[in-house]
């Protein structure tokens, strides 16, 4: 049975790859084929085998392999980007919507019985009815996060865990604003809560405020406990944004500026000064003095120069927001290598670049 992979491409269209014999066969999905948008951020495969593709203009499309079936506002889906899909114990579809993209944006909750969609409300038995984060478990169970703590539904009805303890320190850790930011499920069945200070724009998309800490909360199926990870206090404007386990069970944190991992007894940090390369060594010897502090790498690359000394291409880099750039951030040494006679210039014009690291998303591969 043919087992195709799908590949998003950004703004432009859908691929998929399915293998043949010994060689992959390409078929491209747009609009024109009848795909609610171009811009997919999320795919998800129903127990039926229907593929739905969750968009970020506020429309989902369910694909059965021959056609395309479209659901927007006018259908009852809530306007916003889908971000996530998942199907319960009874078959139903839930989408978690965010109504922006912001990061801290929080999403509303819908399910879809197959004729009509539902938003799911308090009333329904969600706390604040919104959601920072949510997933499936290993039973089938969906998990709700949000500041009012964790809710579960089993199919049938919703289970709340949290009480002001946990809305407290939540507000005590990460200020008023402080939000969840991941939710994961470990090998043991407890489950794990990221989050942080809410990451607010000012003067502009190249400036952001922060306050407070980041925080881990676990819940083992009885009872929360809380880790401030006040060994962050140098990290002012972190969160944790990726939770992971490896083999050995330790489980892995990552966010804005940091690493960490804990083996059940204590949090380890990991950052740039601690990690040196060689690699990093010589690419901090043709920067000269440039210096990379906790949660920063420098990143070195060469653009070949012409005949009048100006590049023949120039690499940019994307940093996205955060503290402004200093001064010494970006450098630019010279020098001269052997003759390509297919290059027009033997000079090439090595650039620094110091940038913030920002781990969104940890991944175990089947190595460990």
């Amino acid at each position: 049975m043919e087992k195709p992979l799908w590949f998003v491409f950004p703004f432009v269209f859908l691929l998929a790859l399915t293998a043949q014999a010994d060689e992959g066969q390409w078929k491209t999905y747009t609009v024109a084929d009848g795909l609610v948008s171009p811009d997919v951020t999320t795919i998800f495969q129903d127990r039926l085998g229907n593929l739905w593709f969750g968009t970020r203009d506020g429309g989902v499309s369910r694909f059965d392999r021959e056609n395309f079936r479209s659901f927007t506002k006018k259908d009852g889906l809530p306007g916003g980007a889908i971000k996530q899909i998942f199907e319960d114990k009874r078959g139903y579809l839930w989408f978690i919507i965010n109504g922006s993209p912001e990061p801290w944006a929080k999403g509303l909750v819908c399910r879809y019985d197959g004729k009509r969609f539902i938003k799911i409300t308090e009333r329904d038995g969600l706390p604040g009815g919104v959601s920072d984060a949510a997933l499936k478990d290993k039973s089938g169970n969906l998990w709700i996060a949000n500041e009012y703590g964790l809710t579960k539904y089993d199919g049938e009805r919703f289970q709340h865990f949290g009480d002001k303890e946990f809305q407290q320190f939540i507000s005590v850790q990460s200020g008023t604003d402080g939000q969840i930011y991941t939710i994961f499920e470990s090998r043991n069945g407890y489950i794990w809560l990221g989050g942080g200070p809410r990451i607010e724009r000012r003067g502009g998309p190249g400036r952001m405020r922060q306050r407070e800490l980041p925080f881990v909360i676990l819940y083992d199926g009885g009872k929360f406990h809380y880790f401030p990870l006040e060994s962050l206090k140098d990290f002012p404007s972190s969160a944790i944004y990726a939770i992971a386990e490896d083999d050995a069970g330790n489980l892995w944190f990552g966010g804005r500026f940091v690493l960490l991992k804990y083996d059940g007894k204590r949090f380890e940090r990991f950052d740039s000064e601690k990690q040196s390369t060689a690699e990093e060594d010589f690419s901090r010897s043709l920067a000269t003095s440039a210096t990379a502090s906790p949660g920063e790498v420098l990143l070195t690359w060469k653009e070949p120069l012409g005949p009048t000394g100006e590049p023949l291409f120039v690499v940019s880099t994307y940093l996205g927001p955060g503290p402004p750039v200093r001064a010494e951030d970006s450098r630019a040494t010279t020098r001269s290598e052997p003759h390509d006679s297919e290059v027009e210039s033997k000079d090439y014009r090595y650039q620094h670049r110091m940038v913030r690291i920002s781990i969104d998303s940890i991944f175990k591969d089947s190595r460990g």
